[in-house]
Parts: structure tokens; sequence; C-alpha cells
């Protein structure tokens, strides 16, 4: 068979299989019997008691786990350390002349948009021309994302 045969035949099975994929029906809980509905639904209410009470309870295993290893104590402590260190090199984004950065230590565990000039984000020790203290938490107890447009000036 040529080389130009093997290649159409190869693009025809391709377009083949992509075809047949494009049809399937993707089961979202593959364990489930056919046609029952998926027992851990309720874990879709994010705020719900029962779905809270479940994560409640599986934080509790996992942290028993944790606390039973010998190291617990040291390795949490050794990563604080480094998490609540003030020497970190602070990742900032940039938008027009500003460089914003999301930064948490010890004195911000929650944490603060710092925002400053790009000029000055080049200095070896640049500083937050403002920051925004405000909690990062919406009323809904999600953290925000999103930049904030105004600042107080720290």
């Amino acid at each position: 068979m040529s080389r130009r045969a093997r290649l159409v035949l190869t693009a025809l099975a391709g377009l083949l299989g992509a075809a047949v994929l494009a049809g399937a029906k993707v089961d979202k809980n593959p364990q489930a019997a056919p046609g029952t509905a998926d027992p851990y639904l309720w874990l879709e209410d994010v705020h719900g008691a029962q779905a809270l009470e479940w994560v409640k309870a599986q934080n509790a295993k996992s942290t028993a786990v944790l606390q039973a290893d010998p190291d617990y104590r040291k390795d949490y402590d050794a990563i604080l350390k480094v998490l609540d260190a003030t020497d970190r090199i602070p990742y900032g984004e940039l938008d027009h002349q500003y460089v914003f950065n999301f930064w948490q230590d010890a004195e911000h565990p929650k944490g603060i948009w710092r925002r400053t000039s790009i000029a000055d984000y080049a200095n070896a020790a640049p500083t937050s021309t403002s920051s925004h203290a405000r909690s990062m938490r919406t009323g809904s107890g999600m953290a925000r994302t999103a930049r904030p447009r105004s600042s107080a000036v720290c």
C-alpha cells in the first residue's frame, strides 16, 4: 500500500472515530446502575447543611490521620514559616500602568491586594502605593477573585 493510501486511511479512521465520539453519551456517574439517580447529587448544594456536615466529617478524618504522624507538628510549623515569610518574591499582574499583587502572610492571613507602579515594582524594595485591606471574603463565604478597583491607602 502506498504512503498516500495509508495517509488517507488514517485520516478516514480518525474522522470516523471523531464522529463516533461526538455522538457518544458520557456517563457522569459510571458506578451507578443505568437509570439510577446520582447518590451524591446532594453534595452539589455546597452551602447545604448535609453537605457541610459531610465535609466537616471528612476534614476530621483527614486531620486525625495527619496529626497522627509524628512529624506533623514539625512539618506544619515549617510550612507555616514559609507561607508567613515576608521575604518571598511578590509575583504581580500587570494592569495598565500598575502591578497588582495578592499577598498573604501572618499579618494578613485572608490576604490583601497591593498595587504599585511598574517603575516602582522594578526597585529592590517596591512600596505599595495603595492596598486593599478589607476582608477578602464575600457574604457567601467565597473568596474574591477580582482585583479591587478602589483601594485604601496604607
